[in-house]
């Protein structure tokens, strides 16, 4: 049986990207959502060690492969690079797909950068399921931190910045940088491991906000950030990529310069210090998840990016005075 429509998440580096030759032998619309940067960056992350990093992504496919971008591997770094080579010349993402997805502005400007038709790209953020009624913001007390504790996230500059700051903070996840955070953290800090997805829901209710202090472009805002707007709970963010543009645009939270232990402390600071400020700001977290981060939304969108690629393929299939 013939698809409608073939949605493609992730090709590389297991799904290689003939499956969009597939599709278009047999005149079957793809639509791509772009959840990171692999179609220009072999890790995915626009990162290197630790640091943003737009090699790859401006210049040759081949800086990956001289980095060892792809699981520390130059072998699997060369392999991957050539196939980014290859796709690029042929101009592949742009001829075989129908309509990108881009999760946030932010990347669908990145995207436009790389080379993709602005044309075939449009926005539709992820959503998460509404977690009920909400405790008003004055009635919350501690920050929270969710997250893998790896060095991308950011973790040790939320831990560095935490040594002045006399107010509790949890931290839920778990990662390679485990034991280091162990020995540098305060009594302030909690490690509580990994929970659950309802356990960190119980934990979003209750907390008064919550420090995404990532280092790295995030591809779309980041699933804890909705989730931590669907509880009415404000956010604290690095001013980059997806994370600056959803707390811009809500204003919902707070900014600092990603990396700056100290601009973390003194935003957090302020912020504590202002009870007020944390109710406003939890309300608009709420309304602005209502607007924008339901499953009800986020299923109008796709089936009106789905209906649009089938209308645009059934066009081409019957031109006009064919």
């Amino acid at each position: 049986m013939r698809p409608d429509i073939v949605h493609v998440h992730n090709t590389f580096p297991l799904l290689t990207p003939s499956v969009y030759d597939a599709c278009a032998d047999a005149g079957v619309p793809v639509v791509q959502t772009l959840h990171n940067y692999r179609l220009g960056c072999i890790n995915g992350l626009l990162l290197r060690n630790g640091d943003v990093c737009e090699k790859c992504w401006t210049g040759s496919p081949y800086w990956g492969a001289l980095h060892a971008c792809y699981r520390d591997s130059t072998f699997g770094s060369l392999a991957a690079s050539v196939a980014y080579a290859r796709h690029r010349r042929a101009d592949t993402w742009n001829t075989k797909v129908t309509r990108f997805i881009a999760l946030c502005e932010f990347a669908a400007k990145k995207f436009e950068a790389f080379g993709i038709d602005p044309e075939k790209i449009v926005v539709k953020p992820n959503f998460a399921e509404d977690p009920g009624r909400v405790t008003d913001g004055g009635d919350r007390h501690g920050a929270l931190f969710v997250g893998r504790l790896s060095p991308e996230k950011g973790i040790l500059d939320l831990i560095e910045a935490w040594r002045e700051i006399s107010y509790p903070l949890t931290v839920i996840g778990d990662g390679p940088l485990l034991d280091e955070i162990r020995r540098r953290a305060t009594s302030q800090v909690r490690l509580v491991g990994r929970y659950s997805g309802p356990e960190i829901l119980r934990e979003m209710k209750k907390a008064a906000f919550l420090v995404v202090p990532s280092r790295c472009y995030e591809s779309s805002p980041p699933r804890v950030i909705i989730e931590a707007f669907a509880c009415g709970l404000p956010v604290v963010g690095s001013a980059i990529g997806a994370i600056e543009e959803v707390v811009e645009k809500s204003n919902a939270g707070r900014l600092f310069a990603p990396g700056s232990a100290d601009q973390l402390r003194a935003t957090i600071t302020t912020l504590i210090s202002d009870g007020s400020a944390l109710g406003g700001l939890s309300t608009r977290a709420r309304e602005y998840y209502r607007q924008h981060f339901t499953p009800e939304r986020s299923y109008e969108q796709l089936r009106e990016i789905y209906e649009q690629c089938i209308r645009t393929a059934v066009s081409k299939s019957n031109p006009v005075g064919v």
